[in-house]
């Protein structure tokens, strides 16, 4: 009970759990199964999330935003999406997909599987904690 109040917290008020000034960011790829990024997406917009690609599909702009755009459209969303390998570097990203909250002081805490965001986001809270 008290996991499903918490989800529902943070998915109507993401920012009374996590706190304003931290970021939530979302490590993914194309190779993922389809139904996981749309999910991905669906979440990503509802919690303020910003959707991190390491780089092109095919190597080819016009290919990775035909794709974004399709999958925004089939998800019915329109999350951030940007291409950033050094947020990779930054904070260590070797496999995705992988949920990162980054705290105002600049300090993060990471989870890597093929998990729901709220729920990665309760794992980083029972770790962490919320934002100071």
């Amino acid at each position: 009970m008290l996991r499903i109040l918490v989800t529902a917290v943070l998915l109507l008020f993401p920012s009374l759990v996590l706190g304003e000034g931290g970021k939530l960011y979302y490590f993914f790829s194309f190779s993922l199964p389809e139904e996981s990024i749309l999910q991905a997406m669906r979440q990503a917009e509802e919690l303020k999330a910003t959707m991190v690609l390491r780089g092109l599909k095919n190597n080819d702009w016009n290919t990775t935003l035909k794709e974004i755009l399709t999958l925004s459209q089939r998800s019915e969303t329109n999350p951030g999406v940007i291409i950033d390998p050094t947020l990779f570097e930054d904070f260590e990203v070797k496999v995705v997909p992988a949920v990162v909250y980054q705290y105002e002081d600049g300090s993060y805490y990471k989870v890597s599987g093929n998990i729901p965001l709220p729920q990665a986001l309760e794992i980083i809270l029972e770790k962490k904690g919320p934002c100071p």
